[in-house]
């Protein structure tokens, strides 16, 4: 093959094209992500109370990392696709110096410095970009952190501007006391120093840098250049350890270490060992995880920018078909070999868990760049030059699709989340203060019962201005007898939610079910021997109390902008609203309701939802309406006893009438209900 002629790349089109990167991986789908996991709660506190709330209400965990969320939402209000939008320029922002560093070093090795910044830009071990509000934090002290080393750099190529350089990268350094996930990065920059100082020595041509003279002036040189940022490290490290403490996570290696330094040493080399395996092979194997819908289409679209982008890699090439010239595959892999083992340190002390799942997927961030360092290195050494730019190309590609489909699946989730307070509100318009919603199993991978407290507290307590919250959320599945002391009821309940407290008691509970395609649930004490009802919420269903649903408010709710646009009123919302209606004994509204849904056509997936129609016909004597419906109902053949308990009801609640028994009497038999 004729190798392309080289061309000289303008120095501002690499910004331009990792930008052009990350608008095609992370931009396209900011226009239908929502808010996700612990988004809500951060801007929620805004909602309540302001930009400067902040101080206290990350004081229990990150008291320095408030004012990245006070600046964020004093200039950005409640717009959620700016926080989207921003934390894509963070990403491109950290993937563009990571270049500018690595090219200060290798500036002859063009495909290799810009391959690592793409794979970094789109690092597969990590999915958590559709939290923009959470990942502000992390992806600003990464930023910050860069631009320390890279002022750092330049301070020491630019004598003239040596203080002020100093003085921003030392600022820029003292990002970790807002978070110390990078800090063992941080022990990079004597090496960054080093060779900066040696490269200055060559080209002044000021000796011979193998001398031992040499060496040692450049050891003593590169001690008093690092001995400002190391004393940041120092004071960082007494404030953490000895003022500060350790408020969540404890230094458990350590305490490990000093009751059995061997079992503590071996724990270290298997946390290494297993978060290396993860955060380079698991990754960047993980890219490989194709769709199953619409595969073949998928494919072609990465093979056709694999193609473009290896046409542009090759374009770049300079000397050698190949990603590195002689001999510089090595250092690369080294460098990344050493990123790697440091970018672990505040991870593996506190045995904080290393995945490439939600949502320990987090701690991958230190180790992406030491892993994109090191399988560019590995490429080098391990393909043929002609291979090394197409693979290169391929597994970014490959990448990049994987984060689109990763934000596919939060745009799914965003929409469950939507579907399931919407019903919500459509059942419950409006709920008592001091109630406590208790579900199983949320329908939703990337929210816990925390999570949807402030949903909850935002939907039904729109003017609150007290950090007493009126509404809480809890989960069975998640927390010990659903985060309540026991299942009597009259016992209070007590939970902190970062700077607010909800109280309640075990008689303020109101137990909901959703499991889709079916509508959401509203679980009645009578329901404690449903079959179908998960076991859990089997043993809350007598807590249940119906009449934390005002019967006769009006619409007590405000929906956050961001649940709208509210859902088609398909089945669910005639479903919700019939068995509101019900419960309010409003049968005329429940066949009104009825007639509305047959008129259209609409359909359930759980005949259980035809129930509260049933009783709305029943009691209105449409009796042939409500016989046809029960038979409907009774196809589902586990559903007869429910069935039977629903015509027990209705006779209990329609009194002596003679013509009505007799009618009841009838269709009980032909439902083959006993009596």
């Amino acid at each position: 093959m004729q190798k392309i002629r080289s061309w000289q790349m303008p120095v501002w089109s690499v910004p331009l094209l990792l930008l052009g990167a990350a608008v095609l991986t992370y931009g396209i789908a900011i226009p239908r992500l929502r808010l996700y996991g612990d988004d809500w709660i951060y801007l929620w506190n805004y909602h309540l109370f302001g930009p400067l709330s902040f101080g206290e209400f990350l004081s229990a965990d990150r008291p320095y990392s408030a004012w990245i969320y006070t600046l964020t939402t004093w200039l950005f209000g409640e717009q959620t696709a700016l926080y989207h939008i921003l934390l894509l320029v963070l990403r491109w922002l950290s993937a563009y110096l990571v270049w500018w560093l690595v090219q200060m070093f290798w500036p002859e090795d063009k495909v290799a410095t810009i391959g690592v910044a793409l794979l970094v830009l789109v690092y597969p071990g990590f999915k958590q970009q559709p939290l923009p509000l959470e990942f502000l934090l992390h992806f600003s002290v990464l930023v910050l952190f860069l631009l320390s080393l890279a002022t750092m750099v330049l301070s020491l190529r630019k004598p003239r501007w040596f203080w002020p350089l100093l003085f921003v990268s030392l600022v820029a350094e003292s990002s970790f006391f807002s978070l110390e996930y990078f800090m063992g990065l941080e022990l990079i920059r004597p090496s960054l120093i080093w060779v900066t100082l040696r490269q200055i020595s060559i080209n002044k041509g000021s000796g011979n840098p193998g001398a031992r003279e040499a060496g040692n002036s450049l050891l003593k040189q590169v001690f008093f250049k690092w001995l400002p940022y190391l004393a940041v490290l120092v004071f960082f490290v007494i404030w953490r350890v000895f003022i500060y403490k350790f408020q969540f996570y404890q230094p458990l290696l350590l305490q490990e270490m000093a009751r059995n330094p061997v079992n503590g040493l071996v724990e270290l080399v298997k946390a290494v060992l297993i978060s290396m395996k993860i955060t380079v092979f698991d990754t960047w194997l993980s890219v490989f995880n194709l769709p199953v819908n619409s595969r073949w289409v998928y494919l072609g679209v990465l093979a056709g920018l694999s193609l473009i982008l290896w046409l542009f890699f090759s374009r770049l090439a300079s000397k050698s078909p190949g990603l590195f010239g002689e001999k510089r595959a090595g250092p690369f892999l080294l460098v990344g070999l050493a990123c790697l083992l440091l970018a672990g340190l505040p991870i593996w002390v506190p045995k904080v868990p290393v995945e490439i799942n939600f949502p320990w997927d987090r701690s991958t961030l230190p180790f992406m760049i030491g892993s994109s360092m090191l399988l560019v290195g590995l490429l080098g050494i391990l393909l043929q030059p002609h291979y090394q730019m197409l693979a290169l190309a391929a597994l970014i590609c490959l990448a990049a699709g994987l984060q689109y489909q990763n934000a596919t699946y939060y745009i799914n989730e965003g929409q469950t989340l939507q579907s399931y307070f919407w019903q919500l509100i459509w059942r419950a318009p409006a709920l008592i203060p001091k109630t406590i919603v208790i579900s199983d199993k949320i329908p939703l991978d990337r929210f816990s019962d925390n999570d949807l407290t402030p949903i909850l507290n935002w939907i039904y307590a729109p003017n609150l201005a007290s950090k007493e919250i009126p509404y809480q959320f809890f989960d069975m599945e998640a927390r010990d007898k659903g985060g309540l002391p026991d299942f009597r009821t009259g016992l209070p309940v007590e939970h902190g939610l970062r700077s607010m407290t909800f109280h309640g008691t075990t008689s303020d509970v109101l137990v909901i079910y959703y499991a889709p395609p079916a509508c959401l649930q509203v679980v009645t004490p009578a329901d404690a021997t449903r079959p179908d009802l998960p076991d859990n919420l089997q043993k809350v269903a007598h807590l249940s109390n119906l009449d934390k649903i005002y019967s006769n408010a009006k619409p007590d709710y405000h929906v956050p902008a961001i649940m709208f646009p509210e859902p088609a009123h398909a089945w669910c919302y005639y479903y919700e609203k019939a068995d509101l209606a019900a419960q309010q004994g409003d049968w005329e509204q429940v066949v009104a309701l009825a007639d509305e849904t047959q008129a259209k056509g609409l359909q359930t997936s759980d005949v259980r939802e035809w129930l509260p129609f049933i009783s709305g016909y029943a009691h209105l004597k449409k009796w042939d309406k409500a016989r046809q419906i029960s038979e409907i109902v009774k196809s589902d053949a586990g559903l007869l006893p429910v069935l039977c308990s629903t015509w027990q009801q209705i006779s209990h609640q329609m009194g002596s009438v003679q013509d009505s028994i007799n009618q009841i009497s009838i269709i009980q038999k032909s439902l083959g209900c006993t009596q």
